[in-house]
């Protein structure tokens, strides 16, 4: 579903520009795309064209830029792949063998010389320490950084002066129920735009209210000064829009 939603969204992002874009939203919202109702169009136009998501995107898209090297991930993270092998978060080995599995391919080899290079000062590192010494997880630390969000999902090793400042970085209860009503909301949304296009068959149950956020919000349902749900956040494609 996440996959079908990403290449629906893109299809949108790419009308939305065609026709106007940013740069010139009344002629966008009057020329919503196939199969989309007027008042749902105007709403993801509100979206895209909201500052602080063209700031994210922006953002996003000079972040991008400075890449040295892509994954082979897909939609899942490095530690998903890594679990997907049957291999545990926390132990000691395993972590840069999923790391090459997702930056080496059989046919074309390594996506980038420079994760080639990462790669062969981990395996020195290896050859080095034991597993005791020295884990996996914390050889990909030190070659790609601590903080580097190639490490996203992993877990980050507690170690000495580090341990307080992150968890000093640990979101509350409450920041994280919020995110989930979020997240559940931006999940309905998407569910009723893929029913709507026929792209999956509807729910067999009736969604709670608690969770349900409309697409089709008009004038009277949306503050100007709202958030957009699922569309100023899920700026992660790099939208070029420049």
């Amino acid at each position: 579903m996440q996959r079908a939603w990403h290449n629906y969204r893109r299809t949108l992002r790419e009308h939305f520009k065609t026709v106007g874009g940013a740069g010139d939203l009344t002629k966008a919202k009057g020329k919503p795309y196939e199969g989309v109702s007027e008042s749902d169009w105007e709403y993801i136009c509100n979206c895209w064209s909201d500052p602080s998501y063209l700031q994210k995107a922006l953002k996003n898209a000079e972040s991008c830029k400075k890449r040295k090297w892509i994954s082979r991930n897909g939609s899942k993270s490095t530690a998903r792949h890594h679990i997907s092998r049957g291999v545990e978060l926390n132990a000691h080995v395993g972590h840069i063998e999923t790391w090459r599995l997702r930056h080496w391919h059989p046919e074309r080899g390594w996506v980038s010389v420079e994760a080639e290079s990462k790669y062969e000062e981990m395996m020195e590192l290896r050859r080095e320490k034991s597993p005791e010494d020295l884990t996996d997880k914390q050889i990909l630390e030190k070659v790609l950084g601590r903080e580097s969000v190639r490490l996203f999902g992993w877990g980050r090793s507690p170690t000495g002066s580090k341990r307080s400042k992150g968890d000093s970085n640990i979101p509350t209860y409450t920041q994280l129920m919020d995110r989930v009503g979020e997240l559940s909301g931006t999940v309905e949304m998407m569910k009723k735009l893929l029913i709507e296009k026929n792209i999956m068959p509807p729910m067999s149950h009736v969604p709670s209210d608690h969770c349900s956020v409309p697409l089709n919000r008009g004038s009277s349902s949306i503050d100007r000064g709202q958030h957009v749900d699922g569309f100023e956040y899920s700026t992660s494609e790099y939208d070029n829009i420049v």
